[in-house]
C-alpha cells in the first residue's frame, strides 16, 4: 500500500476543439527538473471557499486568459503519489485529480497571463501520445477521447 502524509485537490479544465484535440500548456519550472517543460492540462488548487467546478474555471482565468464553459458535468478522476525529495524533509502528496472537459469557443489562449505557463498549443490524441507530459495527462486525454466520442 502506498500512503502519502498530504493530500491536495487539483482540478484542471482540458479544452477540446471542433477538431478533436486538445489544449495542452508547457509547465515553466526551471527549479524542478521533473516538471520543467512538461506538457500539461492547465489547473490547480482547489480553494476552501470554491467548488471544483469553480475551481477549474478560476484557473483556465487565470493561467490562459480564457473564460471557458464546462461541457461534460463528470470530471474524469485518477490520483497521483508525489514523491517528495527524502533530503528535503518535505512529505509525500497524494494528488486527487479532477478534470473536467470544458469549451472555450473561438478564444485564444494566452502563455503571458501566468509565471508558470510558457507556451500553449492544440494536440491531437496521437500527438499527445508523443509528448513529454506530466503523470496521468496522457491517460486522462484517452479517457476525456474515449467521451467526446
Amino acid at each position: 500500500m502506498i500512503t502519502a502524509s498530504r493530500l491536495n485537490v487539483g482540478v484542471f479544465g482540458l479544452a477540446v476543439n471542433k477538431q478533436k484535440q486538445f489544449l495542452l500548456t508547457q509547465r515553466n519550472a526551471p527549479d524542478s527538473p521533473a516538471t520543467h517543460l512538461k506538457w500539461q492540462i492547465p489547473g490547480g488548487g482547489l480553494e476552501s471557499n470554491e467548488s471544483p467546478e469553480q475551481t477549474c474555471l478560476r484557473e483556465l482565468r487565470e493561467e490562459i486568459g480564457v473564460q471557458a464553459q464546462i461541457a461534460f458535468p463528470h470530471p474524469i478522476a485518477s490520483n497521483y503519489i508525489w514523491r517528495k525529495d527524502q533530503t528535503s524533509g518535505q512529505e509525500d502528496v497524494n494528488l486527487i485529480i479532477l478534470t473536467y472537459i470544458v469549451d472555450i469557443g473561438e478564444q485564444i489562449p494566452s502563455d503571458k497571463n501566468d509565471a508558470e505557463t510558457l507556451a500553449w498549443q492544440w494536440y491531437s490524441l496521437d500527438e499527445v501520445e508523443r509528448l513529454d507530459t506530466l503523470p496521468n495527462v496522457k491517460a486522462t486525454i484517452r479517457a476525456a477521447f474515449t467521451i467526446i466520442q
